[in-house]
């Protein structure tokens, strides 16, 4: 009866180091593209002074994700309020590409997105502060 009391408190404290790790590590916490410092008109981005690699997400955590590899920004992704992709744009610095879609999936253009979708555009709208970080 005592080994087995012993093996479940073993297992108890095992756990419990394993959710110290991964909350002191920051696994599931989304860094805001607020957090970040941009230079070299917004083409290179830092956190902490250091070259920031990763994606970066609106203070909403669901609207907007930027990506960057480097300190280099290689794109941004827009999402609706289903989470489907609404603008996928990506860049490697000599070309860039914008592609906008509907909630279905289809290729759409930008004026479509205003036009369909008014709730998606008037978040975009509310966030553009954020994002202006990113498209300077």
């Amino acid at each position: 009866m005592l080994n087995y009391k012993i093996i479940i408190m073993k297992k108890v404290l095992l756990l419990f180091a394993t959710l110290a790790l991964i909350t002191s590590c920051g696994l599931g916490k989304k860094t805001h593209i607020s957090s970040l410092e941009f230079r070299n008109e917004q083409r290179y981005v830092y956190q902490n002074g250091e070259a920031f690699t990763g994606d970066a997400w609106s203070s909403d955590e669901k609207t907007v994700c930027m990506h960057a590899e480097s300190g280099v920004v290689t794109g941004f992704t827009m999402y609706y309020e289903n989470g489907t992709i609404a603008v996928k744009a990506s860049t490697n610095g000599v070309k860039d590409s914008v592609v906008c879609y509907d909630k279905k999936g289809n290729v759409i253009t930008e004026d479509q997105i205003e036009k369909m979708y008014p709730s998606f555009y008037q978040r975009v709208k509310a966030l553009s502060h954020e994002i202006n970080e990113i498209d300077r």
